[in-house]
């Protein structure tokens, strides 16, 4: 099951329906042969017989002699209901039980390429859809096979990485321009008291 989920898509499907195709087709043909072998027996132990003629040796070569041969009426028998009915359904199984096999085969085979190639990573990229939707970039997408949904999800996976950086650059900015407006007001606070200090001295020089 492992190297199945390491093939690629096209070369899983593949695999997949030819496996499925072979098993309907040896279902089909073992359910027809045994309805047809049903139907056969019933229906030959009802066909008109004639004694098998006897061979014998004379003067070195063979004589055939007389064959004995029941009559019709001794030969032929009436069916009865039940046969008649387990003729009828062995006929209709003979048509209906390959289709059933062919649609089970069907689903069967796209239930099996759901499970083992798509749900899950298809539930992993689900799921990180969500986390970023929610505004949550804590997370990872853990689904390392080498097929075409394994290149999907480390390229969503590398995608997340990104945001992550760049959110956390997004961050540093504000924090810086968060702290600027406060740094602008020390330096004009202190400058203004310096000129003020500075215009006071001129005004009031020491003696």
């Amino acid at each position: 099951m492992g190297k199945l989920k390491d093939m690629t898509l096209k070369k899983a499907f593949y695999l997949i329906v030819a496996v499925t195709a072979v098993i309907v087709l040896c279902l089909s043909g073992a359910s027809v042969r045994i309805c047809s072998r049903i139907h056969d027996q019933i229906t030959l132990s009802h066909a008109f017989r004639m004694d098998a003629a006897v061979f014998d040796y004379e003067d070195g070569g063979y004589r055939v002699m007389e064959a004995e041969t029941g009559g019709a009426e001794d030969g032929l028998r009436e069916f009865t209901d039940r046969e008649l009915w387990i003729c009828r359904m062995t006929e209709r199984l003979m048509v209906f039980l390959p289709v059933l096999f062919s649609a089970l085969g069907i689903v069967c085979a796209g239930t099996c390429f759901y499970h083992v190639k798509l749900k899950e990573p298809l539930t992993a990229l689900k799921q990180g859809i969500s986390h970023i939707a929610d505004n949550d970039l804590d997370f990872s997408i853990g689904y390392g096979r080498q097929d075409e949904l394994g290149e999907l999800c480390r390229a969503f996976e590398t995608m997340r990485g990104e945001l992550v950086k760049n959110n956390r650059y997004m961050w540093g900015l504000v924090e810086e321009r968060k702290t600027l407006p406060g740094e602008e007001a020390f330096r004009h606070r202190a400058d203004h008291m310096q000129d003020t200090c500075t215009e006071a001295w001129r005004r009031h020089p020491a003696r």
